[in-house]
């Protein structure tokens, strides 16, 4: 080998070492982020299926079993033909989930929060959604068929003085979380969108190297978007769903507790922002404000990070009930910054121009009004609910009933 020749394999060996030194952590990287993504997206679907099923017991206790047991009563709430137009065959639902679904994602849990987990660990879920596939087909094809006309049914009930005190009463039961009958009722709905939504973000993330993880994931995806074409609500829901997911996606670091595919959610648009020192007026990272129905999300965003998967990073979540706003004290930015308060913080903000900075406020104001109705208006049934288990407790004392055998009780059982 002339000197020439050594002189070039020996360039080429030195490139091919620092190409190597330079892409291996890069696709490392890359690797790890898809891998954090795709278990990410996994504790969102274990987590809004615990959610779901504890919604669906709490349906269960809250609402079905006591307008049930009106029905035997000298004065019934509902007659057993619109108790089940209403709730169908929602017990069969919440028990195939629970113990189908639910049993084997408390199973995967521990294995999901080491990075890599063997493909098993992924086989396992993904199996036991087609096992169960003909049985949810079947289930939530027959919901909707006997639900379909809920929302008309519930309308004509309230009618009746005794079931809309019924309906307004159920929601301060601390297991509804101020959810009214009609929330719980599109569960069901929202649960089929949701699980297109989240195989859809899963799929994504398995690399081509994993065939069979990858086929039966999107199995259980094609089978989901079958399930969906059958519920005519389905669209509607998957758009809002997919909004939620696609938040959840681009912001990195959020809080354990902040699950942001809450039933009902949706988010009406976001806004672009620059963060400003609070002392200085100095202009600081630009930020995002992604305004929910309920809440409005914060985030900064992501330097550098040319092979991450996220575009924010979590700065803070603030229910719009709580928002106030003040005067920017920084002259130079006074025709487009603003002070946004909440109970525990203040941020400065600046947007691009004034027009900008008054439409988020004024959207955000219409909003807090909206929430604050709501709330007054469950402050008054509250109030009116207050008074009749006073009125309750007080006749316990005034009514005395006589005293009853032991005989005469379990007779009356």
């Amino acid at each position: 080998m002339n000197d020439i020749t050594l002189k070039a394999a020996m360039t080429e060996a030195r490139a091919l070492v620092i190409i190597t030194r330079a892409i291996k952590p890069s696709l490392l990287k890359i690797r790890m982020n898809k891998d954090s993504k795709r278990r990410s997206i996994l504790f969102e679907l274990i987590e809004t299926e615990k959610n779901y099923v504890n919604s669906l017991i709490a349906m269960d206790e809250i609402y079905y079993r006591p307008l049930d047991q009106s029905i035997s009563s000298k004065k019934p709430l509902i007659d057993s033909a619109k108790l089940s137009q209403l709730f169908g065959n929602i017990d069969e639902i919440r028990e195939t989930h629970e113990s189908g679904l639910l049993k084997v994602m408390n199973e995967i849990s521990p294995q999901l929060r080491t990075a890599f987990p063997p493909p098993s660990v992924y086989l396992k879920l993904s199996s036991a959604f087609i096992e169960l596939l003909p049985r949810m087909e079947q289930l939530y094809t027959l919901y909707l068929k006997t639900n379909e006309t809920a929302d008309s049914i519930v309308t004509l009930l309230k009618k009746n003085k005794a079931f809309k005190e019924f309906v307004a009463s159920a929601i301060f039961n601390p297991k509804a979380k101020c959810r009214s009958i009609e929330d719980f009722i599109i569960l069901p709905l929202q649960r089929v969108a949701g699980y297109r939504c989240l195989f859809e973000r899963i799929l994504k993330y398995f690399a081509s190297s994993d065939p069979e993880v990858r086929q039966s994931y999107k199995n259980v995806l094609d089978a989901m978007i079958k399930l969906g074409a059958t519920m005519n609500q389905e669209k509607a829901q998957a758009n809002d769903q997919e909004q939620l997911l696609n938040v959840s996606e681009a912001v990195s670091k959020k809080p354990p507790f902040l699950c942001l595919l809450k039933p009902g959610r949706r988010l009406p648009g976001k806004v672009s922002s620059k963060f400003l020192d609070e002392n200085t007026g100095k202009k600081l990272d630009s930020a995002v404000i992604y305004i929910f129905t309920d809440i409005i999300l914060i985030a900064k965003k992501q330097k550098g990070g040319f092979f991450s998967s996220t575009k924010y990073v979590y700065f803070d979540t603030i229910p719009i009930s709580q928002i106030r706003f003040s005067v920017s004290p920084f002259d130079s930015y006074i025709d487009k910054a603003f002070v946004l308060k909440s109970d525990t913080r203040e941020v400065h903000l600046m947007m691009k121009n004034n027009k900008k900075r008054d439409s988020f406020i004024n959207f955000i104001k219409k909003a807090k009004k909206s929430i604050s109705q709501k709330v007054r208006e469950q402050s008054a049934n509250g109030a009116a609910h207050m008074q009749k288990l006073l009125e309750q407790i007080a006749s316990l004392y005034t009514d005395v009933k006589p005293l009853r055998t032991r005989d005469e009780v379990l007779n009356s059982l």
